[in-house]
């Protein structure tokens, strides 16, 4: 379980509050994210793309992933598989993070990533399916994983996140 949101910039709580619920099995991990909000906004779209400002998305209310398989840290984002949910549903998925301008190296990722998303006047839900296999052949086998969720309110203009690693007795 990750709650426990900080502001990526500032201090205190969001006002708004994030969970994520984390389990992994021998094929798949598993990510239920459960967001409290207004009602959806009617500017949110279906597009897959996200915009950012200074590295902090904008506009559309969302959470993003960002996995080290490794569990050994990062020197960029080139090396974050990166999934992105929109509250409307749109998600994405790569390998590194596509900035404008660029930090780093990106590419698409060809997973493939079961996403349902319920959406309520006063909250939203994101589940997520991520087949093991996607991050490479041995996979499976690594006990430890860095793991980030953040997530852009876009009525409150918050973006914060929740850092930890997934460990497994093995």
């Amino acid at each position: 379980v990750l709650a426990d949101f900080v502001p990526i910039a500032g201090s205190g709580r969001p006002r708004r509050d994030s969970m994520a619920l984390v389990l992994r099995d021998e094929q798949y991990l598993y990510v239920g994210i459960l967001c409290q909000a207004g009602p959806p906004r009617s500017s949110d779209s279906s597009r897959k793309g996200v915009e950012y400002d200074d590295l902090v998305p904008t506009g559309e209310e969302l959470i993003e992933l960002l996995i080290d398989p490794y569990g050994i840290g990062t020197r960029s984002p080139s090396d974050l598989y990166h999934i992105v949910v929109k509250r409307s549903g749109a998600d994405l998925a790569e390998k590194g993070i596509a900035f404008d301008p660029p930090c780093g190296r990106r590419e698409p990722w060809a997973v493939d990533l079961d996403v349902a998303v319920r959406s309520e006047d006063d909250q939203w839900m994101a589940e997520l399916r991520i087949p093991l296999a996607a991050f490479g052949v041995d996979a499976a086998r690594r006990s430890v994983w860095g793991f980030n969720v953040t997530r852009f309110d876009a009525d409150s203009e918050e973006f914060s996140a929740r850092m930890s690693f997934l460990e497994e007795a093995m």
